[in-house]
């Protein structure tokens, strides 16, 4: 019992058996001229769709986008050079607002300051400072390269820039925080006219302290870039950006200015997760602090420091495998819509086929007198009957075209008109019995358009429903 019982569990859990299917007409669907062309429409909304989805992997322009913030410890290094970051800094009149270049009043000096922590065999650590000085000169638009439009229209000539011709220019670069082992920074340091050190005569002290005695502005002009991820080729786009910030001659302020790297990382594989990455200079903040005391030989310092945060921006495009899976969902959803319009249509075309595959349906006429006018073989005369016969093959005969002129007393014809329900209970070896008072009315036609026939046998019950049509 247990082994029988053992191999029935067997059986139904067996994943490989075979499907059953019965066919119709040769196929395992029943097929229409209807659902031929909504397939049509279908295919072709799946191609739309599939170009519709796929063209963004030629034109690249709608990524998916993840912006995160880095932070570091210790920034890498970043060179400023005309193509990565440009500036132009001086001072402002506190009258007029207005740019000037006085070294009777006022010098420029810009310097690259480099500090190393270096640790003693004993656990100290000394800091070693290193100057760089740089030389300045009066700002043209060629300090600017690509983008020497956006600075056109500012003072220039009463700017200070970079000198273009000094060694090294291209390779001036900052480096970590004051607390890294590696410490580089730009600094900017606005002096009073010294007596002393001064290429030329100061000015006299009234004219001093008018322009820099208080409500003079010290501002510089700088590049910065603005992200836009969905050009491919070039992510992001350099603008003219400013800072400003009050000084006077009896106190002291440093201000230091953070520059963040900035990095864009595209996938650029149409199958794997191919990536590249692109880096760049992005402003990132500013911070003051005031001494209430001057600090011997400088009124402001002005600082470009590496921040501590990276920006960073992830660009994915679609894939060859997210093409397909959005064009299958559009796909699916179309195909949905059609089922609901065409699967009645369908059922209904089966059920005729499947009617006129098992029965011949023929109309007797007794009085051929009586079909005149009756030609379409609609007319119903008083002799006129039905008579439904089992085809005796399962073949579907071919159907017999309607002529205008009828010579025959019988008229064969298909069921393909309004529907009434015949259930039919047969079994192969039995043969159909009517119920008298239905066939009847079968014959005379009045059952046709409201009830059913049912026709019983003596054999074993198959039951099988069938829509026809009259």
């Amino acid at each position: 019992m247990s082994l029988n019982y053992f191999s029935i569990l067997l059986s139904k859990i067996d994943l490989f058996g075979k499907a059953v299917e019965l066919n119709f007409n040769g196929g395992g669907k029943s097929r229409t001229r209807i659902g031929g062309f909504f397939s049509i429409l279908f295919f072709g909304f799946w191609i739309w769709s599939i170009y519709d989805v796929g063209q963004d992997i030629f034109k690249r322009k709608n990524p998916t986008t993840l912006a995160t913030e880095v932070f570091t410890e210790n920034p890498e290094r970043m060179v400023l050079n005309p193509s990565t970051f440009s500036f132009a800094f001086g001072l402002e009149d506190p009258i007029f607002f207005s740019h000037y270049i006085n070294e009777s009043i006022y010098t420029m000096e810009v310097v690259v300051k480099q500090m190393r922590r270096q640790k003693n065999a004993d656990g100290s650590v000394d800091l070693i400072w290193k100057d760089i000085a740089l030389k300045t000169e009066v700002c043209t638009e060629a300090h600017f390269g690509d983008i020497a439009e956006n600075f056109a229209n500012l003072q220039l000539t009463q700017l200070y820039c970079l000198a273009l011709d000094q060694p090294n220019l291209k390779e001036v670069s900052i480096e970590g925080m004051y607390e890294s082992d590696v410490f580089d920074y730009i600094q900017i340091s606005a002096k009073q006219c010294n007596p002393g050190t001064s290429r030329v005569p100061c000015g006299s002290d009234e004219e001093i302290e008018a322009l820099l005695g208080g409500g003079g502005y010290f501002a510089i002009y700088f590049t910065n870039r603005a992200v836009n991820t969905k050009n491919y080729k070039a992510p992001t786009h350099r603008y003219r950006d400013v800072s400003f910030t009050m000084f006077g001659n009896n106190y002291y302020k440093e201000i230091h200015m953070y520059l963040n790297h900035l990095e864009i990382r595209s996938g650029t594989g149409w199958l794997t997760t191919d990536e590249s990455s692109q880096k760049y200079v992005q402003f990132g903040s500013i911070d003051e602090t005031v001494a209430l005391k001057q600090k011997e030989g400088s009124m402001l310092d002005f600082q470009i420091r590496t921040g501590k945060i990276v920006q960073v921006y992830n660009r994915s495009y679609i894939k060859i495998q997210d093409i397909a899976a959005q064009a299958n969902g559009l796909s699916s959803v179309a195909l949905i819509i059609l089922l609901i319009f065409v699967t009645p249509f369908s059922n209904l075309k089966f059920y005729e086929s499947l009617i006129n595959e098992l029965f011949d349906v023929r109309i007797l006429k007794d009085d051929i007198s009586k079909r005149k006018g009756g030609d379409d073989g609609k007319s119903q005369g008083p002799d006129q009957g039905m008579k439904m016969t089992r085809s005796k093959t399962m073949k579907k005969e071919p159907v017999k075209k309607k002529r205008k002129h009828k010579t025959s007393l019988e008229l064969e014809t298909r069921v393909d008109s309004k529907p009434v329900q015949i259930e039919v209970i047969d079994s192969p070896k039995s043969f159909l019995r009517e119920d008298t008072n239905e066939y009847e009315q079968l014959k005379n036609g009045s059952l046709l358009n409201k009830t059913k026939v049912l026709y019983r046998t003596k054999e074993k019950k198959l039951f099988l429903f069938i829509l026809i049509y009259n």
